[in-house]
């Protein structure tokens, strides 16, 4: 099929494929090759030169020198018209129909005959003046006029008689002929195109760039510009009002033999010895821009993450790797790409997140890792802000997604790590809002609405909206009033009001009063579920960019129109925020390869795919090929032995045939429409006799269905299970004795509720069958058959042999690896295989399979009859294992090329870490040693009080003494004086003594702690009265604090351990959720609860506090992970008691936290810790 002569569109939508080794038909999708060796049911000759398909809706084929031949499309017979329809078989050249239906043939001898087709008879012929008649052709025009034309020009009058123009000068030769809409004539000879009207003299347009190639053919566009097939040249187009002539990409060098205009717009083009070729004129309206779409001036990266129009018409296109302006003509046609100027240095590999402009002329780009940049209104310089740790008025986060100005001119920032922040001007820089509930992190989009209310979208928080007055909302998906989706991109407010907002799970309308929304993903109306893009128009109509393709939808009324790769999209995948409308209502969308600039007035309407065609019948697993079709038929009638029964059917579309759907039913059966999922048969293994109705319609890629397409079918009982037998059953039975008729009756009627049930199950078996997928074989070896459904490869028709259909189905790679297992069914006695490889599909391409397959008879040799199987499609598995090879790959490389490297820099790192670990154990020593400062400092502040307030007791005493002594000296003591010093006496005493006795407490259990803490020496210890001296100890610190605590433990709990470290574990659980837990001003709970479990002794630590998020859950028992960064957080706290559990006590420790559920920490120890029962008495 290298060389195409001739083409052709049928009423169906098929195309007919000219070639020099037979017919081929093609659906959109599947080629079907007609040739000599198939004949009747194909042509009479494979070099085939012309195709007419013929206002009668005939297809008509003229054969190099195998006569004329006409198709039959209902029986599928090709008819050869030769002798007996009065016509040669060779000698005819060129094929023609004028407006009265007859056909005109051009034959060797320069003679033009007229042939009436349905009576099949030449009425009469006229010879022509010519001495080159190998390059006349037939020119029929729109009007139903009839041209001839090569070196002169000839036109059929009304008289059927052909009459000589003189249009061109006497030496041009007329190479094409085309008519446009106002009836004018378009003529092309060598290097110039003629434009002649009736009346008027030829007006040249002579095109230097063709010199004196000539041109073979060329059709008009529904914009009137001419398309030329160019010897050399390849194909060109010519638009007469501007002279322009655009050169068509990739089509140099090819000889193109003629080309072909379809009902889609389409323009097939047919050449020697290169194929077939299809240029899609509707694309023109997506304007897509690739890297390579231009000769010079190129962008360098095609990851379009940015587009905007400045005021002063510049347009900018931010990549993932630089910043490009667009370099475009005085009518606004952009003609290429160069790298922008602005700070080089910093923008050429810069991934761009967004492009603004401010009220001031000033341009703002932010970047995903370099900050945000400022350029003045003449750009000749510029701020760049990038985050400062600890800086004030610093930038919050270097990575940027959006920014939006409020109505003030404030600009708000959303960014990767920090949330949302505002730009006050250069002197007080950035500032988050002062509202605690909004997020911290991950924030994808900001808008204003018509009230002033800030609307801010996160990515895993969900939806906020920040009011005037300082109140924030929230919705995600777990709130109050939920959300469909919390993984949130962009938001935008429609002009009646309403938000619209793009999420991963789809586009969601959503009213914040009531909480509605209303969802549209791929199950109701869009092309693909995540909406990385959503972009409104100047009608406010959204577009929506997936990585499944591009979605239109109007928010009035919910329609939408979808858009894949084959409409002219630069992928189908598109970008996050790289959405730009343009000042003249067209659209930028820019997309992983490249941008389109799509024009929306302009796009195409789409039609309504076909009725589909049944176009093949299988009964008993035999294709009923050439029998009269099925869509030929009132009704189809078949014998139940006929099932099963399977259908194909397609629908033709020459520009979406992969994108249509299948949807079938069989009414008598079910009324339920049945989604084929792509398949184009439809499968019943079994029947009831009965009458049905088949009926199949295709669905396209809007949604939209096709006029169903039917078939009547009537499937007959055996003849013993007919209403006749029934009755003459019936009455032999009456003339037996009524008594043995009675119960022959009722056996009678037991037997047909059982055979509804039989027909039952063998239809839910069938509706199983439908849902599988994939495809089910039969070999009948000793017949050399095969019977196959829902095959999904190409096999050769008729299969006759097993290893002949391997052979040429098997990709030549693998056949080596699976006939082995094959052949050792067949002839070594194994029973089973299971084989994976490439078969070959419809289209000649190569696709992963598993056939499994099962030897189920085998005759007295033990040969096998009959092997059955299934034939799955693992094709994406297969894509996957190499996807991950390819990878292993790469990682050995590089591992190899940067191997020397580690291996240069190994000592240096060795000894490097080992000053890092003796960092680590020094610093670990100095966690330890300010642990125990804490508690030196919190007894040293408890111990205080008591021995105070015996100084001052002491020192009233000494006063009192010193008072008594002076007044006993002088005689002035009595008795009451002398009782009341004795009472005062005692009760300093008593004060003394007490808070002696307090001191000593203190001072008892702080020795034993800082001995446990210092000497890590095991020791037996009751576990209760060790908790109740740690808790004394760290009473100060708790008692300082708002926050109520308690701790329980069995007071039977003997350790054999190292008491310090528990007091280590405890002391750090505590002041981890001191530090941590309560947010400032709040009050809070913290427990310890100690017990038994199986696994040993169990300690659970419990606050109500903040809890943690996921991140820093994962890096809590990481060293010198913090928080409190900064603030007096060293990071060993918990990464301590992590090693202290694990590695010294031989235990493990276990978090349970969420944010705003408090945090668990549950430590088990081994059983082996515990000192026995008769060991501790």
């Amino acid at each position: 099929m290298n060389t195409v002569n001739d083409l052709a569109t049928d009423d169906r939508g098929h195309l007919w494929i000219a070639t020099q080794a037979g017919l081929n038909r093609f659906d959109g999708e599947h080629f079907r090759i007609y040739s000599k060796q198939d004949a009747p049911y194909g042509p009479s000759g494979n070099h085939i030169e012309r195709l007419l398909f013929s206002s009668q809706k005939e297809l008509w084929l003229l054969t190099l020198s195998d006569g004329l031949n006409l198709y039959h499309p209902d029986s599928g017979r090709f008819e050869i018209l030769g002798a007996e329809a009065d016509l040669p078989l060779t000698g005819i050249r060129e094929l023609a129909e004028d407006k009265q239906g007859m056909l005109w043939l051009l034959t060797d001898d320069a003679k033009v005959w007229r042939y009436d087709p349905k009576r099949r008879q030449r009425l009469d012929s006229q010879q022509l003046q010519t001495n080159t008649v190998s390059q006349l052709r037939f020119y029929a025009t729109p009007s139903g006029d009839l041209y001839l034309a090569g070196d002169s020009l000839w036109q059929l009058d009304d008289s059927k008689s052909w009459q000589q123009m003189t249009i061109l000068p006497q030496s041009a030769q007329v190479e094409s002929l085309i008519q446009a809409k106002d009836g004018s004539l378009w003529l092309a000879s060598k290097g110039t195109l003629w434009h002649w009207s009736l009346g008027t003299e030829a007006v040249a347009y002579s095109i230097n760039q063709l010199g004196d190639a000539g041109i073979r053919h060329m059709v008009l566009d529904p914009q009137q510009r001419l398309w030329l097939a160019v010897d050399k040249l390849g194909l060109l187009r010519f638009t007469p009002q501007t002279r322009e002539l655009l050169w068509q990409q990739n089509s140099d060098g090819k000889t193109i033999q003629t080309l072909h205009l379809d009902d889609s717009n389409q323009l097939w083009i047919a050449t020697k010895g290169a194929g077939l070729g299809k240029l899609d004129l509707n694309q023109e309206a997506m304007g897509k821009l690739l890297p390579n779409s231009f000769e010079n001036h190129n962008l360098g990266n095609g990851d379009v993450r940015a587009i905007f129009r400045d005021h002063l018409g510049q347009l900018w296109v931010g990549t993932a790797s630089g910043l490009y302006q667009a370099l475009e003509s005085d009518s606004g046609k952009i003609q290429g790409f160069k790298p922008s100027p602005l700070a080089s240095q910093l923008l050429d590999k810069a991934f761009i997140g967004f492009i603004k402009e401010d009220s001031q002329g000033r341009l703002w780009i932010g970047t995903r890792g370099e900050g945000l940049l400022i350029f003045n209104a003449e750009r000749d310089s510029y701020l760049h802000y990038r985050h400062q740790a600890n800086e004030p008025g610093s930038l919050p986060a270097n990575t940027l997604y959006s920014l939006t100005f409020d109505q003030s001119g404030i600009a708000w920032i959303a960014t990767k790590e920090a949330g949302v922040s505002r730009y006050l001007g250069i002197e007080k820089g950035f500032a988050a809002p002062d509202a605690t509930p909004l997020p911290k992190t991950e924030t994808t989009s900001i808008l204003e609405d018509n009230g002033g209310n800030i609307w801010i979208t996160s990515y895993g928080e969900g939806l906020f909206r920040l009011k005037p007055d300082g109140s924030v909302s929230h919705w995600s998906t777990d709130t109050e009033v939920p959300l469909p989706s919390k993984h949130l991109f962009s938001i935008y407010q429609h002009p009646d009001g309403q938000l619209w907002i793009a999420s991963s799970d789809g586009v969601f309308s959503f009213t914040p009063d009531s909480g509605q929304y209303q969802m549209f993903d791929r199950q109701h109306g869009l092309i693909g579920d995540v909406a990385y893009l959503m972009q409104h128009d100047a009608d406010n109509k959204l577009w929506i960019g997936s990585a499944s393709g591009l979605s239109w939808l109007d928010p009035a009324t919910g329609t939408s129109r979808n858009f894949a790769y084959e409409d002219g999209l630069q992928a189908n995948e598109f970008n996050f925020g790289a959405g730009f409308l343009d000042r003249d209502g067209s659209l930028f969308l820019g997309g992983v390869k490249g941008l389109n600039h799509i024009q929306p007035p302009a796009l195409p309407a789409r039609k309504p795919p076909a009725q589909p065609i049944i176009d093949e019948l299988q009964a008993l697993g035999q294709t009923q090929e050439h029998a009269p079709k099925p869509w030929s038929r009132q009704k189809l009638v078949l014998g139940v032995d006929a099932l099963p029964l399977s259908l194909k059917f397609h629908s033709p579309n020459l520009h979406h045939a992969r994108h249509l759907e299948y949807q079938y039913k069989l009414e008598g059966m079910q009324q339920e429409w049945l989604n084929t999922r792509g398949a184009r048969t439809a499968f019943f293994p079994a029947l009831k006799p009965g009458d049905y109705r088949f009926m199949v319609r295709a669905v396209d890629i809007d949604g939209n269905t096709s006029p169903a397409q039917s078939l009547q079918l009537s499937i007959t009982p055996r003849p013993w299970q007919s209403p006749w037998a029934y009755t003459i059953y019936s009455l032999l039975l009456l003339s037996l004795i009524f008594g043995f008729a009675y119960n022959r009756w009722q056996k009678f009627i037991e037997q047909r509720k059982l055979l509804q049930q039989v027909a039952s199950s063998e239809q839910k078996l069938q509706l199983a069958l439908i849902g599988s997928g994939d495809e089910f074989w039969d070999w009948d070896l000793q017949a050399q058959e095969a019977n196959r459904n829902n095959a999904f490869l190409w096999y050769p028709e008729p299969e006759t042999h097993l290893k002949d259909t391997l052979e040429r189905c098997v990709h030549p790679e693998d056949l080596p690896l699976i006939w082995p297992e094959i052949d050792a069914c067949l002839h070594k006695g194994r029973q089973e295989f299971e084989l994976s490889y490439r078969g070959k599909t419809q289209d000649d391409s190569w696709l992963w399979v598993l056939n499994r397959g099962r030897v189920m008879a085998r005759d007295q040799e033990g040969r096998p009859l009959r092997i059955t199987g299934t034939i799955k499609d693992i094709q994406k598995l297969k894509e996957t294992e190499s996807a991950l090879r390819r990878f292993n790959q790469e990682l050995e490389q590089r591992v190899k090329q940067r191997t020397e490297a580690l291996q240069q820099s190994n000592d240096e790192l060795n000894h490097t870490l080992e000053e890092l670990r003796l960092a680590q154990s020094e610093l670990l020593d100095k966690e330890k040693m300010a642990t125990l400062g804490g508690l030196v400092a919190s007894i040293t502040h408890e111990v205080n009080t008591p021995i105070g307030i015996c100084v001052t007791a002491a020192s009233h005493l000494a006063e009192n003494v010193k008072a008594f002594n002076k007044r006993f000296y002088a005689e002035d003591v009595d008795q009451q004086d002398f009782e009341q010093y004795q009472s005062e006496v005692a009760d300093c005493s008593r004060l003394m003594l007490t808070n002696l006795e307090r001191a000593a407490k203190l001072i008892r259990s702080f020795k034993q702690l800082s001995v446990d803490q210092s000497h890590e020496e095991l020791r037996e210890f009751n576990l209760g009265h060790y908790l109740d001296e740690i808790f004394l100890s760290l009473n100060p610190m708790l008692h300082r604090s708002p926050h109520k605590y308690s701790y329980q433990c069995p007071a039977d709990i003997t350790l054999n351990s190292t008491p310090g470290v528990f007091y280590q574990i405890i002391s750090n659980l505590f002041t981890n959720s001191l530090v941590h837990a309560f947010p400032e001003g709040s009050e809070g709970r913290m427990s310890l609860n100690v017990s038994r479990t199986d696994n040993g002794i169990e300690l659970v630590y419990r606050d109500d506090g903040c809890g943690m998020n996921t991140e820093v859950q994962q890096n809590i028992f990481v060293p010198f992970f913090t928080t409190k960064r900064g603030k007096g957080g060293s990071g060993l706290g918990m990464n301590i008691v992590y090693n202290l559990v694990t590695q010294v006590l031989g235990g493990e420790i276990r978090l349970i936290s969420a944010p705003g559920h408090g945090s668990e920490f549950r430590i088990i120890l081994p059983n082996d810790i515990e000192v026995s029962s008769g060991a501790s008495q």
